[in-house]
């Protein structure tokens, strides 16, 4: 209950570790680790309502010397989670919203165990029906409903079921707001059985994606489609619990019919990500689970299902790409229509690789370097490539240099060809930020263009920084709020702040005045600007 929607294996392993670690600190008594806070740096998920898809934030995780799990995220205490027993693996969130919302209640025992009627809260209010019973072991027992693991609020998604000695036994139903969507049986080894209709992990108003098919002693076997809920396409009729609900085919293929549950053939795969602006789908062959031969890359616009990429994978099933790719950029949709081009030498890039930016008039060269010939596919000497992170915006630039795959010396970074930001990383190729800084807020947009002035001390906020916004490219930027990091490298908030209030761009023009102690906010109150910041 509660793990965020999240499709990267690191950030499980970063659980793990927290988890194991907090156990640790419980076995050392009086030792070096009880005096010691444990943080672990790992990236949150969050909606951007601008680009209409999942972006990172980075989040720190601290677990404190007083048994507390504390997330930092850019400088403020978001969350302070009470740890009863540092004995049983904590619950770690990673998504943004969970952070700041979801809040269980219920009661422990004597033994710090949870026990009886557990209910949970989302910005402070009821959610109607979701919780369950804890027996006097601690185990989930009866019917329980629960969010499922992407909830937010573009993910109104439960699912409801019987629990048995803690595991998940019999019909599990998914609902999405009141409508039942999809679900399954599981065995009483808690492995699902039979016909299933799952929600892909990146589930959301804007991409309704599922997938149908069977499951056998927690396999998958046989034909699996992937289907789309909310898209005019092919429609798609399923039964389930006596009703039906119209879906759309999108794709899918075959897993074999042994015990290993891999997939074979052809199959027509979506991109991780796939929403209403970003219908991107793969199209190729699959020989014991790997990749091989020829795979093309599609995109559906306006109508148009047109080719944009792809290449080759070997033919001995390692999954090594070979020759001449075209790749689309991590965030491609139909507003940043961007590919990489280039050379793979046993699964590794080399030589040079061009930035385009897909055009229906005529394609566009924005960027582009040099991988290594050596064959390890490191970054080497001048570059000029799309910002860092999670933007996908092609009118936002950052030119320089690598050195060893690392950012080294003057970086600059630009909107439409104008310098707004940049600064200097280290010349010991650890790609660590020094110095003076301009950076650019994570949803910097035509609509949001808001960039932030400090200090960086070896990769660390410190010190005095300014927040700056326009409202467009031809206006001057001008302060409009910032405030002090502490000096010993913990990136926290201290002292009077002025911040953007959530959803901050051209039309919510609306700053927060309060005061930190160390990142805990303490007091604040929020101004509207009507008239805009000229």
């Amino acid at each position: 209950m509660g793990n965020a929607c999240s499709n990267n294996k690191s950030f499980q392993n970063k659980k793990d570790k927290i988890s194991q670690q907090s156990a640790q600190q419980q076995k050392t008594k009086n030792g070096q680790n009880e005096n010691q806070n444990i943080i672990q740096e790992y990236e949150c998920t969050y909606w951007h309502s601008n680009q209409h898809r999942w972006i990172q934030k980075n989040c720190k995780i601290t677990l404190s010397r007083q048994k507390e799990i504390i997330y930092i995220i850019d400088g403020s205490i978001h969350r302070i989670e009470k740890l009863l027993d540092s004995l049983q693996r904590p619950e770690v969130f990673t998504n943004f919203e969970q952070i700041q919302y979801l809040q269980w209640y219920g009661n422990y025992d004597q033994n710090l165990k949870k026990v009886g009627k557990w209910t949970a809260y989302w910005k402070g209010k009821y959610l109607s029906q979701v919780g369950g019973y804890y027996s006097e072991d601690g185990s989930k027992q009866g019917i329980w409903k629960e969010i499922m693991k992407q909830f937010c609020g573009k993910c109104q998604v439960f699912e409801l079921g019987k629990y048995q000695n803690n595991q998940k036994s019999g019909l599990w139903i998914y609902f999405y707001g009141n409508k039942k969507i999809g679900g399954g049986f599981y065995n009483e080894q808690a492995q699902k059985k039979g016909q299933w209709i799952e929600l892909s992990e990146n589930f959301n108003d804007e991409a309704q994606v599922m997938y149908k098919g069977e499951y056998k002693n927690g396999q998958k076997l046989g034909i699996w489609n992937i289907l789309d809920n909310n898209r005019n396409m092919q429609k798609y009729n399923i039964q389930f619990n006596n009703n039906f609900c119209v879906c759309v085919f999108s794709g899918g293929g075959l897993y074999d019919e042994g015990s290993d549950g891999v997939k074979l053939g052809l199959w027509v795969e979506i991109l991780n990500g796939f929403n209403n602006y970003s219908q991107v789908i793969y199209k190729g062959r699959y020989q014991n689970g790997k990749k091989v031969g020829r795979w093309d890359v599609q995109f559906q616009d306006v109508q148009e299902n047109k080719q944009i990429g792809g290449g080759s994978y070997d033919e001995g099933g390692h999954e090594i790409k070979w020759g001449n790719w075209v790749e689309i950029l991590d965030g491609f949709c139909c507003n940043c229509q961007v590919t990489h081009n280039g050379e793979y030498k046993n699964g590794n890039k080399i030589g040079k690789w061009d930035i385009w930016l897909l055009d229906s008039q005529e394609n566009q060269k924005i960027g582009g370097g040099l991988y290594d010939e050596g064959g390890v596919g490191i970054k080497v000497d001048n570059w000029v490539e799309l910002l860092d992170g999670n933007r996908c915006i092609a009118q936002v630039t950052q030119k320089g240099q690598y050195k060893n795959g690392k950012k080294v010396g003057e970086w600059d970074i630009l909107y439409e060809n104008q310098k707004i930001g940049g600064g200097q990383y280290d010349e010991g190729c650890n790609g660590i930020k020094i110095g003076r800084w301009i950076d650019l807020d994570d949803e910097f947009y035509y609509n949001k263009q808001v960039i932030y002035k400090g200090e960086y001390d070896y990769g660390k906020k410190i010190g005095r920084w300014d927040i700056e916004y326009r409202n467009d490219s031809n206006s001057q930027f001008l302060k409009i709020g910032g405030g002090l990091f502490d000096e010993s490298g913990n990136e926290l908030k201290i002292g009077k702040w002025i911040d953007l209030e959530e959803g901050f761009y051209y039309f919510k023009l609306i700053t927060c005045i309060g005061k930190y102690y160390n990142g805990k906010k303490l007091a604040h109150g929020c101004l509207w600007n009507k008239n805009g910041i000229k």
